[in-house]
């Protein structure tokens, strides 16, 4: 492993798969290329393999998606919170039940190496027939071999839609422009990876399960399905904001031409 230092500046950053440390001057970091990765498709990102894609810039004839989320219905995926092998962090999640409550955006290849270092966040414009739900956004890298990574992840409920001091119900089908903290974490990508962009309802058993009702968590039985919309337009977009860390050996976020 290659470990190169700067011993100037009071911020220290690690950076995975490049297995660098950086000494920087601020946080985030000053020279920061904030990046939209923009949702788009058809309306079937219901499949990985669909239709739903990222660009760099807003589809003005981009179709929205939906799904249904039903909180009765948990994923079936065994996740270990005491492990501290890493093992959990790093799993390959290419065979993992592809669902219909779960729409993917993937991207084009790389064109070159990618260093991602800082806050990400996510920018989801959304309708629902429920009282309250939850959005739940993930990032995830998708190598040329076909297995994937989850990079960073985030969730909102409605009702805090406008923060946390107080609830702001929205009303059923009312459009709402949600902001999504996806937290922070550096890395490497390689020229070939791919970005997948899941957005779903579900953040169990990560956090507790919104049983769509918008009764109290603590004393909640009664679980309702809600019916999502994730609209990705040009008077609509949804999109990712990315933290791209120019660097030598690598550079601003491009994507090499698909073959045809």
């Amino acid at each position: 492993m290659e470990i190169r230092k700067n011993n100037s500046g009071p911020v220290s950053v690690f950076t995975m798969v490049a297995n660098e440390w950086h000494r920087e001057k601020d946080w985030p970091l000053p020279r920061t290329e904030w990046t939209k990765l923009y949702l788009a498709g058809d309306g079937s990102a219901n499949r990985r393999d669909g239709g739903g894609r990222l660009a760099l810039a807003p589809a003005a004839d981009s179709a929205p998606d939906h799904y249904a989320y039903d909180p009765a219905r948990m994923p079936d995926i065994e996740l270990d919170f005491d492990d501290l092998s890493g093992a959990q962090a790093t799993r390959d999640g290419s065979q993992d039940p592809d669902r219909e409550d779960v729409l993917d955006f993937t991207s084009p290849p790389l064109a070159h190496a990618l260093e991602l270092t800082g806050p990400f966040s996510a920018v989801l414009a959304v309708t629902t027939d429920a009282v309250d739900t939850d959005f739940v956004v993930g990032l995830v890298k998708l190598a040329p071999d076909g297995t994937t990574l989850d990079l960073r992840g985030g969730i909102q409920r409605l009702r805090y839609r406008s923060g946390y001091a107080r609830e702001d119900r929205a009303e059923p089908g009312e459009l709402s422009t949600l902001t999504i903290d996806l937290w922070a974490t550096g890395i490497r990508l390689d020229q070939g990876d791919r970005l997948r962009v899941e957005v779903s309802s579900n953040g169990f058993p990560g956090t507790a399960r919104n049983l769509n009702t918008g009764e109290p968590d603590a004393t909640a039985t009664r679980m309702v399905v809600a019916n999502q919309t994730v609209y990705h337009d040009a008077a609509r977009p949804s999109y990712v904001v990315l933290p791209v860390i120019p660097r030598a050996g690598t550079g601003s976020l491009e994507f090499a031409p698909e073959a045809r």
